[in-house]
C-alpha cells in the first residue's frame, strides 16, 4: 500500500535531490562533492567518524527521523536484518507524512533542497508522497566491495568480525536496502537514476555520469569537480577473502545485484 499523497501545500517550484544508498556505496563522497559545488544539504550535518574520516554529510533531523521510523517499524538494528523481511512492514507508515512534510518545508525555506542518508532508500515512498518533484540518486556498489568496507569499518573500531554469520547478514543488508531500490525503479523511473560505483575505483566515468544527470534534472551544479571524487586517503583497499566470494555466489544479492545493472537503463 502505497503512502497517500499530501503534497498540496509543498513548494512545488523548489528541487529536491535525494541520495541514498546501501551503507559504504560512496553516499557520503557524493554527498561532498554536491556540497561542495553548491547544493544546499542542510545545516547541521552530522561530522566525520570512523570509516567516514571526511564526514557524513547527512542533515541531524532528517537521520533521527529516520532512526525514528525504524524504531517504530521494529527495524532499527539494521546490519542484523533478514533479507526476507518484507517491504510492507517498512512502507506502511503513512501516519508519518506529516512529520515529513515539516522537515521539508522548513529546508525549503532557504531555496532548493538536498540530502543524504543511506535509511532513506528504506522510506522512498513516503519521500515521494511528501514531495513529488524530488530527484532520487540511487548509489549501487557491488556487494562484495560494501561488505569488504563494512568488514574494514568494524576492524577499525576494534571489532574483528570476519566469520560466516557476520558476512551474511551483511549480505542480507545489501540485499534488503537493494529491494527497496528496486521497488523504486519499477514504480517511478522516472524520478530515479541509478549511479552505479565501478569496482575499480580508478575509474572517473561515474562522476561524469553524475554530472550529466544532473544538467538533465535541471542542477546547476557547473562548480563540481571530477577529481575531487576518489581521494586515495579515503579509499579503503578492495581485496575481499574467498570465504566472502563463496558466500556471495549463494546468496540472493547476487542475484538482485544483475538484476540492477540490467534494468538501471530503465531510469536514463
Amino acid at each position: 500500500m502505497a503512502p497517500q499523497d499530501i503534497s498540496g501545500a509543498i513548494l512545488p517550484d523548489r528541487k529536491c535531490l535525494i541520495i541514498t544508498g546501501m551503507h559504504r556505496s560512496f553516499t557520503s563522497v557524493t554527498a561532498q562533492i554536491l556540497h561542495d559545488a553548491g547544493l544546499f544539504i542542510g545545516d547541521q550535518l552530522i561530522g566525520p567518524g570512523k570509516g567516514n574520516w571526511g564526514g557524513h554529510f547527512e542533515q541531524k533531523d532528517i537521520v533521527e527521523f529516520h532512526i525514528h521510523l525504524l524504531e517504530k517499524s521494529g527495524t532499527l538494528k539494521a546490519p542484523f536484518l533478514p533479507y526476507s523481511r518484507s517491504l510492507k512492514k517498512v512502507l506502511r507508515l503513512d501516519l508519518h507524512q506529516k512529520s515529513a512534510k515539516k522537515l521539508i518545508e522548513k529546508h525549503f525555506q532557504k531555496g532548493n533542497f538536498g540530502f543524504k542518508d543511506p535509511r532513506a532508500a528504506l522510506f522512498l515512498p513516503i519521500w515521494q508522497a511528501v514531495i513529488p518533484q524530488a530527484k532520487i540518486l540511487l548509489l549501487v556498489r557491488h556487494p562484495l566491495a560494501c561488505v569488504t568496507s563494512l568488514m574494514q569499518r568494524s576492524e577499525q573500531s576494534g571489532k574483528s568480525q570476519r566469520g560466516l554469520l557476520t558476512i551474511w547478514r551483511y549480505l542480507n543488508l545489501w540485499y534488503l536496502y537493494n529491494q527497496h531500490i528496486r521497488y523504486i525503479l519499477e514504480s517511478a523511473p522516472a524520478s530515479c537514476h541509478v549511479l552505479h560505483v565501478p569496482y575499480d575505483l580508478n575509474d572517473h566515468r561515474m562522476i561524469e555520469h553524475l554530472q550529466n544527470r544532473l544538467v538533465v534534472w535541471g542542477f546547476d551544479l557547473s562548480a563540481m569537480r571530477i577529481n575531487a571524487f576518489f581521494d586515495p586517503k579515503l579509499i579503503t583497499t578492495q581485496d575481499c577473502a574467498t570465504l566472502v566470494r563463496l558466500m556471495y555466489g549463494l546468496h540472493p544479492a547476487k542475484k538482485m545485484y544483475e538484476w540492477i545493472l540490467a534494468h538501471r537503463q530503465i531510469s536514463d
